[in-house]
């Protein structure tokens, strides 16, 4: 496990000789709260650098709430407030349906996300989003995934299919309340004359209880 974790961190550093494709960091802690089987309360705080590392770009908070009323199938309302630093800031509520189907260590998902964008200085943005997951358990510890995922916006204007990502990840559970994660993450406009691409690196540390 720790050659797949150097993997990844030669891969993101290997990235900065691309100046057609930049890097970013998005590092954040969260904490999720089971109020009973099927009710969970989520918080989360993550600070996101852009430029190669190079510069601050947002603050985020997140908080909302998931059902589960089987194994199968959660719905989740999560609201996420975003501070720019050049000084705007965004809104975001989005419904949250995943799906995912278990086959003895390997754990398949699918997620649809409907959400609402808007902030200080746009029209109102609206996204459905499609996101595929395949991981993987080794053992109570450990794990890796990998998922791709489309973004299909409506702006005031037009509607069109205007992003992509591809990920890959691994969680280390340190006990059943820490766990501790890292990934990269490939992503890229489409149906864009010049397209925006970056690779992200993602640490997370998260508490359950």
């Amino acid at each position: 496990m720790k050659k797949i974790l150097v993997l990844l961190s030669l891969a993101f550093f290997a990235n900065r000789s691309f100046s057609q494709v930049q890097s970013g960091l998005w590092s954040g802690i969260a904490v999720e709260k089971k109020i009973n089987k099927q009710f969970e309360f989520k918080f989360e705080e993550e600070i996101r650098l852009k430029d190669n590392l190079s510069k601050l770009n947002s603050l985020l908070t997140e908080t909302g709430f998931t059902y589960k009323p089987n194994k199968f199938y959660r719905l989740g309302l999560i609201y996420r407030f975003t501070y720019y630093t050049n000084g705007s800031f965004g809104n975001r509520l989005a419904l949250s349906n995943q799906f995912r189907y278990k086959i003895e260590d390997i754990t398949l998902s699918y997620r649809f996300n409907v959400q609402q964008d808007f902030n200080s200085k746009d029209p109102i943005e609206y996204k459905i989003r499609n996101k595929l997951q395949v991981d993987y358990k080794f053992n109570k510890h450990w794990e890796i995934g990998i998922g791709g995922e489309l973004f299909y916006s409506f702006y005031y204007n037009r509607n069109v299919l205007d992003r992509y990502r591809l990920s890959f990840g691994a969680n280390h559970n340190l006990n059943k309340h820490h766990r501790v994660g890292a990934s990269i993450m490939f992503q890229q406009e489409i149906n864009t004359a010049n397209p925006d691409a970056d690779v992200v690196l993602g640490i997370k540390y998260k508490y359950s209880f």
